[in-house]
């Protein structure tokens, strides 16, 4: 860090390098929260999870208990050690009994945010009323399983829906109708997860159960642009990095993948054999889906930042590189009695502040977890892997401890 400073004193090199050395530092020194956690108020699995990207205070989370919660993360719990719950709701009295299957804020508004359940419903909320505003029932034939507002809501106020019939849905909030459905007469396979560019305010990625990637145009009369063989089995989770230029991949196969979508192929990024994402693994919970950092979070020069990935065992989250595959850290879940609560991660969010990303990841035990960057702190689990090989032997470096002996053996002068 003291060369960082130096070359920019000089003017060798620009502050951003400096700004990204300390964001990368501090990603990577993501750990359990210790001064800040969330009393779970849920009683079965979290199944989805939101942070809002105007603010960066307001979280929202959606139970298999029909409960979906509203945080301000600002404000301090019972002993100002976490966020507090701001309003709930049970959806046993609203126009739907059913348990929400996803939860999304709208791009750019903290006033409105969207649920779909398993009686085939997309529920509109009012955030300050906290009740419906509207309703649209998406037919019986197939069930949801995720959604997605455009990233450009100015442009395009559509709502992507992911259902287990062929196709993808979409929901326009001007005309209130839900009529457009985006098919292709090759395949007839369900959509597991889908997500609009950050770059085109018409293009949607999709993945489905025969384990393709779909590429698709709202504007045009065929509307599929390029499918792509991804994965073997089922593709549970499709991801934008920031840039647009890039879509990462999840596959009940066990793999997770890059590809370039300017040239249409396969980067070919290795992640190891960490990936978990085995169908008799799912548990129910169909769509996984990694989650990427945004640009600033750090990630060295031609590594495409990072990405966090939820289906780790043993309630881990898994921190790496996006186009070098390398593993950078293991996010272990709290021990136990420290609030988070244990079991499989089913629901994840990133929570973007001034000194660093925040990863909220809801567990199939009803718990949310909460790792935040420890700058300073003493890593006692050795979980950084500095090395590259994802080992996190938590050997301590022999270099450190002849400073450290150097500096703390008291000299005396004679």
């Amino acid at each position: 860090m003291l060369r960082f400073l130096l070359t920019r004193e000089v003017a060798q090199d620009p502050p951003s390098n400096l700004r990204r050395a300390q964001n990368t530092r501090a990603t990577c020194s993501l750990s359990p929260s210790p001064s800040f956690s969330l009393k779970s108020r849920h009683y079965g699995a979290v199944n989805a999870l939101d942070v809002e990207g105007v603010e960066n205070r307001y979280l929202l989370s959606a139970g298999a208990d029909a409960i979906i919660n509203l945080w301000d993360l600002e404000i301090g719990g019972e002993g100002g050690d976490g966020g507090v719950v701001v309003d709930t709701l049970s959806t046993t009295s609203l126009p739907t009994t059913a348990t929400p299957s996803s939860v999304r804020w709208w791009t750019g508004d903290t006033g409105m945010f969207s649920t779909t359940h398993h009686d085939h419903s997309l529920l509109i909320w009012d955030t300050n009323t906290f009740s419906t505003a509207a309703c649209f029932p998406l037919g019986p034939e197939a069930p949801i399983r995720t959604h997605a507002p455009s990233a450009h809501p100015g442009v395009n106020p559509v709502i992507a829906v992911a259902l287990a019939s062929p196709g993808v849905r979409l929901v326009d909030l001007r005309t209130s109708s839900a009529a457009h459905t985006l098919t292709s007469p090759y395949s007839r396979s369900g959509t597991l997860d889908v997500a609009w560019s950050p770059r085109s305010p018409h293009h949607i990625a999709s993945t489905h159960d025969d384990g393709t990637l779909r590429l698709w145009d709202i504007r045009r009369a065929s509307p599929l642009l390029h499918t792509t063989p991804a994965h073997s089995s089922g593709a549970t989770g499709v991801e934008w990095t920031r840039d647009g230029r890039h879509v990462v991949t999840a596959g009940w196969d066990g793999k997770m993948r890059v590809w370039d979508m300017e040239r249409g192929r396969d980067c070919v990024v290795n992640f190891g054999p960490w990936i978990t994402n085995v169908r008799e693994d799912a548990k129910g919970i169909l769509t996984r889906s990694p989650v990427c950092l945004p640009a600033w979070a750090g990630g060295g020069a031609g590594e495409g930042g990072m990405l966090v990935w939820p289906g780790a065992a043993g309630g881990q989250v898994l921190l790496f590189e996006i186009m070098t595959g390398r593993l950078i850290r293991r996010l272990r879940p709290r021990r136990r009695g420290g609030g988070g609560g244990g079991g499989r991660v089913v629901g994840m969010a990133v929570r973007e502040g001034v000194g660093g990303v925040e990863v909220y990841a809801g567990n199939e035990t009803g718990g949310i977890e909460v790792w935040g960057p420890s700058l300073g702190m003493e890593d006692d689990e050795g979980e950084v892997n500095g090395n590259g090989n994802g080992s996190g032997s938590g050997r301590p470096n022999v270099l450190d401890e002849v400073y450290e002996d150097a500096t703390t053996v008291p000299i005396t002068m004679r």
